[in-house]
This record gives C-alpha cells, sequence and structure tokens, in this order.
C-alpha cells in the first residue's frame, strides 16, 4: 500500500524481471517501465547495500539490494604469488 492507502499491483515477476533488466542496463520502474526514477544514497546493511527507489511516473516505491561480487583494486602493482611468503 501507498502512503494515501491505495493497494497497487505489479505485473507477475516483476521483481525477476526488473533484475534481470537492470542486469542488461535497462534501469526501469517494474511496474509501468517508465525510466523517471530517483534513487535515495546507498546504505550499507550487513553484507549488502541497500537503496530506495521512486518512480517519478507511477509512483511505485521499491528497495534495489546490492552485494558485492568482486572488486577492482587500483593504484598497486600485483606481486607474484612466489614472492609473498
Amino acid at each position: 500500500m501507498t502512503a494515501e492507502g491505495v493497494l497497487r499491483t505489479v505485473p507477475d515477476k516483476a521483481e525477476e524481471n526488473y533484475v534481470q533488466r537492470c542486469r542488461d542496463g535497462a534501469w526501469r520502474c517494474p511496474c509501468c517501465g517508465s525510466d523517471e526514477l530517483d534513487w535515495d544514497s546507498l546504505d550499507a546493511q550487513d553484507s549488502q547495500v541497500v537503496q530506495d527507489v521512486v518512480c517519478n511516473k507511477c509512483g511505485l516505491e521499491w528497495t534495489d539490494v546490492y552485494s558485492i561480487s568482486g572488486v577492482n583494486i587500483k593504484g598497486f602493482e600485483r606481486i607474484p604469488k612466489t614472492v609473498v611468503q
């Protein structure tokens, strides 16, 4: 329900489809498909990072949940494994 008390519906598999579209680079509302989105700042919680999102077209609110999948260390030279003891 929204703050106004209106129950909204989203299409079946909306979350699954949203995640796949985001992985493909298409950040759009899972309900109406709009790209008119506002994101709050990132918030680290335990082992994940979350971010609240609002669609400016239909008003849907949701939370994106991110988890780490890798790291890119910059500015340091790699030491061959045989050198490290």
